[in-house]
């Protein structure tokens, strides 16, 4: 991860914002075998940020490898994909999305040996790998060999009562608690 954040070849010049605790985090991260990472704090103090560089060192990992769907036990053809999940598809594009691609495009490794190739709602890179952008509410992740994800802005995610489904004693439905279930039974199922 210190070459990833440090070395001109590769997200130095993202790293340069990133405020040191940041980056000590990203390290710890990476170093250990974490399998959620939980971000909480005031506005403005880098979360998002710590997620983007995560989502580049994770597409990164997928880039050394000579053949990822062999690798993860996938079968030729299919996707690896990476959802960036907001309130709104909108959202996740004007606060991760579009600032992800500017960082993947500012990195020499990228640019020159796993190209991203940006449509409007997806980032597409060498060996089916893909970033896909949504809302919480939609279900375009249904039936996709979902690798990891982002979910941005969960405390805005809807909650409500119903008996569809039932999480604890007082029935309250939890979006952002169901979109993560789902996406972790997937991960799991695939990898």
């Amino acid at each position: 991860m210190e070459t990833l954040l440090h070395d001109e070849k590769y997200f130095a010049t993202v790293a340069k914002n990133l405020y040191p605790r940041w980056i000590d985090d990203l390290i710890e991260l990476f170093s250990n075998d974490y399998d959620t990472v939980l971000l909480t704090g005031a506005i403005g103090t880098g979360k998002t940020t710590f997620a983007k560089v995560c989502i580049c060192r994770i597409i990164y990992e997928m880039s050394c490898l000579r053949d990822p769907l062999k690798t993860y036990g996938l079968m030729p053809g299919s996707r690896i994909v990476v959802p960036i999940i907001n309130i709104t598809q909108e959202q996740a594009r004007n606060a991760i999305f579009e600032d992800l691609y500017n960082m993947f495009n500012l990195c020499p490794y990228f640019m020159d040996l796993f190209r991203p190739d940006k449509k409007a709602d997806k980032i597409t890179f060498p060996n089916n790998i893909t970033i896909i952008l949504g809302s919480y509410s939609d279900s375009r992740f249904i039936g996709l060999n979902v690798f990891s994800a982002l979910l941005d802005e969960c405390n805005f995610y809807s909650t409500d009562y119903t008996s569809k489904s039932v999480y604890d004693s007082t029935n309250l439905y939890d979006s952002a608690e169901a979109l993560y279930t789902s996406i972790e039974r997937r991960r799991k199922s695939r990898y």
